[in-house]
């Protein structure tokens, strides 16, 4: 239960009371937004630290996508990513999220699936910095067309870069 997971009942009982109502036209419960807020309190680092505006619109759109399927511990863990890493707003964050949902499913791999293989693979693309989305949509529709999966072409990419810095050492 949320309480177990985190012991901070008492200070979220409110704010998910207010995210379900919020919510419940789209059919989700207080259970729904418990786990969402469960998983950003323990896997999102400066979750705790944010505005309760921005905590707010984090837990709805966590609590949104864990309804269409994302699992609301890899959306957690994505967005401690692209904040405390990559360094972008929470805001920019959820605005990142949104658009790789919308990408699996203009590409036929699922919203759920894209937003999962992003966040699987956000350390990785961190290097691209500010083109890391793009490079990220890149590789899903080659991995699309090639019939791979997303980690296993940005495995070989990887690979074939090291291959290159090797050779240049030969």
């Amino acid at each position: 239960s949320f309480a177990t997971s985190t012991g901070m009942q008492e200070e979220y009982s409110q704010s998910i009371r207010d995210n379900e109502a919020a919510l419940r036209f789209n059919g989700i419960t207080v259970a729904d937004v418990a786990e969402a807020t469960g998983a950003l309190i323990t896997q999102f680092r400066g979750f705790t630290e944010l505005s309760e505006t921005t905590r707010n619109n984090i837990v709805q759109f966590s609590a949104s996508l864990e309804k269409a399927g994302v699992d609301a511990g890899t959306m957690a863990g994505a967005m401690d990513d692209l904040v405390s890493v990559m360094g972008i707003t929470a805001s920019q964050a959820i605005q990142l999220q949104a658009d790789m949902y919308a990408l699996g499913k203009e590409i036929g791999i699922g919203g759920p699936q894209a937003v999962e293989q992003f966040g699987a693979a956000s350390s990785r693309l961190a290097k691209f910095g500010g083109d890391m989305a793009d490079t990220f949509a890149d590789v899903a529709r080659t991995a699309k067309a090639a019939r791979m999966d997303i980690s296993d072409l940005l495995d070989i990419t990887k690979l074939a870069y090291f291959e290159l810095g090797v050779k240049s050492f030969i």
